[in-house]
């Protein structure tokens, strides 16, 4: 666990790798949600895209 400012954060290592059909949802969901969650593949790709996106 992480202490940024006053909210606790929890980091889980990109190496531990999981299910990458397994949807992703919130531990307490919060009004608004959306309906349509992500898989472990699509956050992951999302996040490599972010971090190393080329041009």
């Amino acid at each position: 666990m992480a202490r940024s400012g006053r909210a606790s954060r929890y980091n889980v290592p990109l190496f531990l790798e999981g299910n990458s059909d397994f949807i992703v949802k919130p531990l307490v969901p919060v009004d608004g949600d959306q309906e349509e969650y992500l898989t472990v593949e699509q956050v992951l790709r999302s996040r490599f895209d972010s971090t190393y996106k080329t041009g």
